[in-house]
């Protein structure tokens, strides 16, 4: 072997060392996300959001913080306001109380609102805490002149104890969600 052939592959060994190390270090960084959007396991999954070695930090040895769009699509922003099927987003829509109360006669903590929305379908839910306790009442929303009306959401007095509810009224639809301040129901 010649001289200059001996320079020559004494100069591109290192290189190709180089190249794999580099090939090496990539596939390490990007082995939990390709297991993730691949249905690996949700253990392979959260392990892909924080680095769990040093092989797996961004350049310059500090962990990175987000992940790449590109990789995993969970990431990925998502728009607003859009009404696609698999959409999880949607928009906020102001949701309002008009009456609340324990009705006596009816032996019922009742409440009525609206959201200010108009659409084909959405729901009204009423939920009451006390404590540890939880009462939940839902019902289809009705479309009304401007809004869709929660009409009479009621909680039957035998699921409900002596105290200060506190009751949430909440609208929600394909794409539209919104949740009235918490107002209180004493029941007696």
């Amino acid at each position: 072997m010649s001289p200059h052939a001996r320079r020559v592959t004494v100069a591109v060994v290192p290189a190709i060392v180089a190249v794999i190390g580099v090939g090496a270090f990539l596939v390490l960084t990007r082995a939990p996300d390709a297991r993730s959007a691949n249905g690996g396991s949700s253990s392979a999954s959260a392990a892909s959001t924080e680095p769990s070695s040093p092989a797996a930090a961004a350049p310059g040895g500090s962990p990175s913080p987000t992940r790449s769009s590109a990789s995993d699509p969970a990431a990925a922003p998502r728009p607003t306001g859009t009404t696609a099927p698999n959409s999880v987003s949607v928009a906020p829509v102001q949701v309002t109380v008009a009456f609340s109360g324990f009705d006596a006669s009816a032996g019922a903590a009742r409440l009525g609102g609206y959201a200010d929305v108009l659409e084909a379908q959405g729901t009204c839910t009423l939920t009451m805490t006390l404590r540890s306790r939880t009462a939940t009442r839902s019902s289809g929303a009705t479309p009304d002149a401007t809004t869709m009306s929660c009409g009479d959401l009621e909680i039957p007095r035998t699921e409900l104890i002596a105290g200060s509810w506190l009751a949430v009224l909440r609208y929600t639809s394909t794409d539209r969600a919104g949740v009235a301040p918490a107002v209180t129901i004493e029941v007696p």
